[in-house]
């Protein structure tokens, strides 16, 4: 992964991706995703989802959070498949 959106802008490298993204893990979250579309060409797929997200902040209280995401994924020459882009948001 070259980026992730953080708060400021993109993060780049795998190490501004894990500081980016450590606030989410300090809450030990639990997430549901349920997939709504999914449109493949080839070996490119568009994915809709709507998706939920509970953690615990660090004062106590609950984080509560839900969307519906638009990704691109590529299949991989092993067969698995990797993300390109993911909005969390779509393009609201």
């Amino acid at each position: 992964m070259d980026s992730s959106w953080a708060r400021g802008g993109p993060a780049r490298g795998i190490s501004a991706i894990r500081k980016a993204l450590a606030q989410y893990v300090a809450m030990k979250p639990t997430m549901q995703l349920t997939t709504q579309r999914v449109v493949q060409v080839v070996d490119t797929a568009l994915l809709v989802a709507d998706w939920r997200f509970h953690g615990t902040a660090t004062d106590g209280n609950d984080v509560l959070a839900s969307g519906t995401s638009i990704e691109v994924a590529r299949r991989q020459p092993d067969g698995s498949w990797r993300y390109l882009i993911d909005l969390p948001y779509g393009l609201g």
